[in-house]
C-alpha cells in the first residue's frame, strides 16, 4: 500500500516525515533525490533510497510535490497558510537557485515572492495545487501544519484512519526540538513560526496573493487578514 505524503513545497512534508520516523518508527521515501534530507542524517537517521513509484509493492509513505495524477493511492495532504508557504518558498528558492541567504536582498526576495504568487509553473501554483489535491476522488485527508505541530500523534492517526491506512504503534521516542533541527540545517528550518508572513509580505503582495489564491484559502478555512506591519529590513 502506497500512501502519498503530498504537499506544495514548504508546507510541512518534512515535518510529517520526521514525525512518522520518530513517533512510529516508519521510514518514508521520496520521488525526488534526497539532497535536503541527507543533511538531516544526524537528526532523523538513515533514510531509504529514492523509490521508483512504478515498482512500489510494499506499504510505504511517499513524498511528492507534484499535482495529483490519475492514480487511486490514498494521500495525506499537508497544508499551511499560503502566505507563510510562499514566503518560506521564496527564501528557499533564493538560497537554492542563487545562493542568497535569507534577509540579505530584500528587493530580490520581494520579486521572487511576487513571481511565486503569480506563477503556475511551480507545481501548478499554490492555489491550484491546493484545489487539485483536496478535490481528488481518491481518499485524501488534509492535515494543517499548525495542528501537526501541536498534536503530531493525534493528527497522523486521524489522517491514517480517514484514508484507510494502517494502525501504527508508537515508539515512545520524542520528536527533536525545532532548535535541534535548526542547528542541524539552519537554512532549511529557518524560523519555525506559524503566522510569520506579515513581517515578510507587504500589503500590496498580500492583496495580490488573495486575488489569486482566495478560493484555496477559503477551502482550507484560512481567513483574510491583511497586515500593514512594516519589516525593519524594508527601506
Amino acid at each position: 500500500m502506497t500512501i502519498w505524503l503530498a504537499s506544495y513545497p514548504r508546507s510541512g512534508n518534512t515535518c510529517a516525515r520526521i514525525a512518522l520516523r520518530y513517533l512510529f518508527g516508519m521510514p518514508s521515501r521520496s520521488i525526488y533525490p534526497e539532497r535536503d534530507m541527507e543533511e538531516l542524517g544526524p537528526v532523523i537517521g538513515e533514510l531509504p533510497p529514492v523509490m521508483d513509484v512504478e515498482t512500489a509493492s510494499e506499504c510505504c509513505f511517499l513524498k511528492t510535490h507534484e499535482m495529483p495524477g490519475e492514480d487511486h493511492w490514498p494521500a495525506i495532504y499537508l497544508v499551511r497558510d499560503g502566505r507563510d508557504t510562499l514566503v518560506s518558498y521564496a527564501h528557499y528558492v533564493l538560497r537554492e537557485k542563487r545562493g542568497i541567504s535569507p534577509g540579505s536582498d530584500r528587493e530580490l526576495f520581494l520579486g521572487t515572492l511576487q513571481e511565486l504568487i503569480l506563477s503556475r509553473e511551480r507545481f501548478g501554483g499554490w492555489g491550484q495545487h491546493i484545489l487539485a489535491w483536496t478535490q481528488r476522488t481518491a481518499p485524501t485527508c488534509v492535515v494543517r501544519i499548525e495542528n501537526l505541530i501541536a498534536r503530531p500523534e493525534k493528527e497522523l492517526r486521524r489522517a491514517l484512519a480517514a484514508i484507510g491506512g494502517p494502525q501504527l504503534t508508537q515508539t515512545g521516542v520524542s520528536l527533536p526540538s525545532f532548535e535541534r533541527l535548526h542547528q542541524a540545517v539552519p537554512w532549511f528550518f529557518r524560523s519555525g513560526k506559524v503566522g510569520a508572513w506579515p513581517a515578510q509580505m507587504p500589503p500590496y503582495l498580500q492583496s495580490l496573493f488573495w486575488e489569486h489564491h482566495g478560493e484555496a484559502m477559503g477551502a482550507l478555512g484560512y481567513g483574510r487578514t491583511v497586515s500593514a506591519t512594516r519589516n525593519p529590513m524594508q527601506t
